[in-house]
């Protein structure tokens, strides 16, 4: 069988890059032909390495990570550029490689892939909460124009997304919020490792993971940990991640007189490593797709806190068996957490074996035999 997963590129160190390199490796080796098409990847280095089996191919360096740093209406014109220019080049790689199924994201790229009318399957995999992936914002005005078109949008989008062969979800709570959609299944992310038990460290540091988004609530952990900050002076707090919200978190660190105690570092590639020299780790996330840092963190044999956001903490975390939910966004809550967690080392450790059982449902052999199912059974579909 031959499957093509596209994706706009593997240039940065992120949990989705990651989960994609160990899918598409996992397949190559057990006989699958697999090609990577990206929009994006030119001449870049992959963040994760990729099998010698895997058949890369770029589209030519169409930029979709550029179309949204014009005002429009100069954007919606680059958007139909790009549209245009994606689908052509698309059409051509697949007339040559004929895959069997093509696996695509969740990005507005799939409302084109989706409408290529070609003989392939197609799979859309979320690994965002539909609630991200929507593009009107119930804080703004309802009633403006930019709004308006936002709404249009979204319906359209999911009118659209309707039409792929299966829509794969990662959790219960967004496989129910895609209710419209009928052709819709639930398959978790894998972990890539999950190392023997690993003995504690007592190392007295908090671990954080996830790009530098306002989504994933960095500010709020800052404020939690101001909080707290004076009762633990031998604990400190290391994130791990890049984006655009960097010098502004550094200055709030600053500002609240917390930067002897948290750390913001770049992505690494051995956050394995950096998992098990942690104590705990908390999500301050104010939406997931799925989390997949707990589950990984926990194969550590480490217990996680994290809030009871949508989607995917309180499906990976039973609370106050193997980790720790806190009321989503509550800033007192979160504190008081961290706080219970670093005064009961027993507990703590006794959270930590427990987490390591919880997440082996999560090993990349199960969660891939799932896939081989989903594969046999829509290439087999019509047949």
């Amino acid at each position: 069988m031959t499957i093509a997963y596209i994706y706009h590129s593997m240039k940065i160190v992120g949990g989705i890059e990651r989960v994609l390199a160990s899918k598409m490796n996992y397949l190559t080796e057990r006989g699958y032909n697999i090609y990577f098409i990206t929009s994006d990847q030119t001449d870049n280095n992959f963040s994760y390495p990729l099998s010698r089996s895997v058949i890369h191919i770029d589209l030519g360096g169409i930029k979709s990570y550029s179309l949204y740093k014009d005002k429009y209406p100069i954007r919606f014109r680059n958007i139909l550029k790009f549209e245009c220019d994606f689908k052509n080049r698309l059409k051509g790689v697949i007339k040559t490689t004929k895959p069997d199924i093509l696996v695509c994201n969740t990005n507005f790229m799939a409302s084109v892939i989706v409408n290529l009318n070609i003989k392939s399957k197609i799979i859309v995999e979320s690994h965002l909460a539909k609630q991200s992936i929507l593009k009107y914002d119930y804080k703004f005005n309802t009633n403006s124009i930019l709004n308006i078109l936002r709404r249009i949008y979204d319906i359209h989008y999911c009118h659209e997304l309707k039409k792929c062969d299966k829509l794969v979800l990662l959790t219960k709570a967004d496989y129910k919020a895609w209710n419209d959609i009928k052709n819709r299944t639930i398959i978790a992310n894998p972990i890539s490792n999950y190392p023997s038990f690993n003995n504690f460290t007592n190392s007295k540091k908090i671990i954080c993971v996830g790009r530098l988004f306002f989504e994933k609530g960095y500010d709020i952990l800052i404020k939690a940990w101001k909080e707290i900050a004076l009762k633990h002076q031998e604990w400190s707090i290391r994130i791990y991640g890049n984006g655009c919200l960097r010098d502004e978190l550094n200055k709030m660190i600053c500002d609240e007189g917390l930067e002897k105690s948290i750390f913001i570092n770049d992505s690494t590639l051995d956050i394995y490593e950096k998992y098990i020299e942690s104590e705990f780790l908390v999500l301050s996330s104010r939406v997931e797709g799925f989390a997949l840092v707990l589950a990984e963190n926990m194969a550590c044999g480490r217990p996680c806190i994290a809030f009871d956001c949508p989607c995917g903490p309180d499906e990976i975390i039973t609370n106050e068996v193997n980790g720790l939910i806190a009321k989503n966004g509550d800033i007192k809550d979160l504190a008081n957490k961290i706080d219970w967690m670093i005064n009961h080392e027993k507990e703590r450790h006794e959270m930590g074996l427990k987490a390591h059982v919880a997440v082996e449902r999560y090993k990349i052999d199960t969660i891939m035999n799932e896939w081989i199912s989903l594969f046999n059974d829509i290439n087999n579909d019509g047949k």
